[in-house]
């Protein structure tokens, strides 16, 4: 969780910020500002939004991973503090890994849609292009089982997209890590992380695209460095 709302791209630490961010939501039926409800501190800038709530559409506070609070009275203070500097229509508590409000946010956004044609067709599932959806599947993995700074210490590319004959795709995906400690850590003992990796992704993609995948994860490290377990192994001349 961010330290402050400020620090959070949903909510403007400034009137022309605040300006601009309604300005762009013109178009939609619903503001809303989605954010943290943790044990952070207070937003630190004073931003009323009453008048541009009033005049244009409303705003609703989304709090989410309130399952992360330790007690329930810092989501009441986090509330609290938001109030104090605007106003809302509504306020939703969420916690989206869990479930926890979010039928209730999801039956409120439906009752105040507008009736029009749908800017996109039914059967579509995201924006995203479908290499923009491998590459964030594998991130996913990287963010979820390594700690720390290694996920951040990665630098992904597609390098392969090859559609076959018989109706299935070759994607070539590689990571380049910082060094070759950080490549070892990502493909494991025997490469079983890399290759456990690889059979996640390989089984989601062929859900949701109905056709089979051939995933090749190629790890390459930046610069060679000796690690620390390595450094004490290696014996010393006298």
């Amino acid at each position: 969780p961010s330290s402050s709302p400020a620090d959070h791209p949903s909510f403007p630490s400034s009137v022309l910020e605040t300006q601009a961010a309604i300005q762009s939501q013109r178009q939609r039926d619903q503001f809303s500002l989605s954010l943290v409800g943790g044990d952070g501190a207070a937003p630190t800038s004073e931003v009323d939004y009453r008048s541009e709530r009033e005049r244009l559409i409303p705003v609703i506070l989304v709090l989410n991973k309130v399952d992360k609070a330790s007690q329930d009275r810092y989501v009441e203070w986090r509330a609290n503090e938001f109030t104090s500097y605007a106003s809302f229509e509504k306020i939703f508590y969420v916690s989206a890994k869990r479930g926890d409000g979010v039928d209730d946010l999801k039956a409120y956004l439906m009752s105040r849609a507008r009736p029009r044609t749908w800017m996109c067709p039914p059967d579509m599932v995201t924006t995203q292009s479908k290499v923009q959806l491998v590459e964030e599947m594998i991130a996913t993995y990287l963010y979820c089982w390594f700690n720390k700074q290694v996920p951040y210490r990665i630098e992904q590319k597609t390098v392969g997209w090859t559609p076959r004959l018989d109706g299935s795709l070759i994607i070539e995906q590689e990571l380049l890590a910082e060094d070759n400690v950080v490549a070892m850590m990502i493909c494991g003992i025997r490469n079983r992380i890399i290759f456990q990796m690889r059979k996640h992704v390989i089984h989601r993609l062929q859900q949701l695209w109905g056709h089979r995948v051939h995933l090749f994860i190629h790890v390459k490290a930046r610069r060679h460095r000796v690690s620390k377990y390595m450094q004490d192994a290696i014996p010393v001349k006298d």
